[in-house]
């Protein structure tokens, strides 16, 4: 797609290449500025630019702004109105988000209807949720893309039997039922080891099993290759994902990966991962402020424990199995499509809204 001299607004809440939103909004300004397009990348607080961004990223938003009106929202639809995104509520607005329980928080569906022409969501069980939430619409699914950095990885053999699982939401990750599942299925067994990797920001308890290893460095992309090489087993047992990108990421090397078969994570699960099953509880029974948002999946424990038991005593063939991931992560998810996908979405709500403006402002 030709898009030269076109300029577009992307308001991320954060820009940090570690963060979900973040990791959106780096790869959208990669992609668009290689499309030709010339990205403001727009934030109300904190830093834009990150050290961790690389060298392409930083020139890509690291130039003086250009006038654009509207654009890209990226994050929390309720901060798009109650925080003002001043540039953006003068032109047509698209919203990137994502959500991962079955009801969406008080004033998202009425903030998406105000705000934004389309909405681009990265799951098909997200278009769902949008419009039984009351969301008007039109719902896009476009999946995220892996990077391509992501490639097969040779695993040691001379080591333990390793599972790994990434601890870095809280309850939502279900890192507990993890460690749980991981003490059931193996005890205190020295062939078998499970690394929980969390950021700096989330404190994890102390576990009494030596066998399991919590990991709290910020990893960028080497940093998780090379914990991606330390592991045979990734398990997402996710209560809820938007998309769930760290269990494509370690199927990209060639990992196993047992992943819920429920929200964003069950998307193509059949040609990347093993389904997990589940049972939909209540959402963020535990959590302060997150009440009354619906349902999401809870591991089924016995599950979980065989799965966890058959790939570690058959290793061979689960490994097989995952051998065939690498070329459908490929195929499926790549950050170029999602970004030329986002464009036309973009360039479709500027047409819809100049339409409309130029309806309400003819004379009658």
């Amino acid at each position: 797609m030709n898009a030269r001299g076109e300029v577009i607004n992307i308001s991320a809440p954060q820009w940090d290449p570690y963060d979900s939103y973040g990791i959106v909004a780096c790869q959208l300004a990669r992609h668009l500025t290689r499309m030709g397009v010339t990205v403001n990348a727009l934030q109300l607080d904190g830093q834009i630019q990150h050290a961790q961004q690389d060298a392409e990223v930083r020139a890509a938003i690291g130039h003086p702004i250009r006038p654009s009106l509207g654009g890209l929202l990226l994050g929390y639809p309720t901060e798009f109105t109650a925080r003002g995104y001043p540039l953006l509520t003068l032109g047509p607005g698209v919203a990137v988000t994502m959500f991962e329980s079955t009801r969406l928080p008080d004033g998202w569906a009425e903030a998406l209807n105000q705000t934004c022409q389309a909405v681009v969501v990265p799951s098909a069980w997200l278009v769902g949720v949008m419009y039984e939430n009351g969301v008007r619409g039109p719902v896009h699914a476009f999946p995220l893309g892996v990077d391509e950095d992501y490639q097969p990885l040779e695993r040691r053999e001379d080591r333990p039997y390793t599972f790994l699982a990434i601890a870095d939401r809280g309850e939502r990750k279900s890192w507990f039922e993890t460690a749980d599942a991981f003490v059931a299925a193996f005890g205190k067994r020295t062939d078998v080891r499970l690394i929980l990797k969390t950021r700096k920001t989330t404190a994890l308890p102390r576990l009494a099993n030596r066998n399991i290893e919590v990991v709290t460095d910020d990893l960028d992309a080497t940093g998780m290759r090379a914990l991606f090489a330390r592991a045979d087993c990734m398990v997402w047992a996710s209560k809820g994902e938007g998309f769930g990108l760290p269990p494509r990421e370690f199927a990209a090397t060639g990992g196993v990966v047992l992943a819920t078969a429920w929200s964003g994570s069950a998307d193509d699960l059949e040609a990347w991962g093993w389904p997990l099953n589940f049972e939909l509880v209540p959402a963020w029974p535990n959590h302060p402020r997150h009440r009354g948002l619906g349902l999401w999946a809870q591991p089924v424990k016995d599950d979980l424990v065989a799965k966890m038991r058959w790939v570690a005593t058959r290793p061979a063939e689960a490994q097989a199995r995952a051998a065939e991931a690498p070329a459908a992560i490929r195929r499926l998810y790549r950050w170029e499509q999602f970004a030329a996908q986002v464009w036309a979405v973009w360039l479709g709500a500027v047409e819809d809204w100049e339409a409309e403006r130029c309806l309400t402002s003819t004379p009658i």
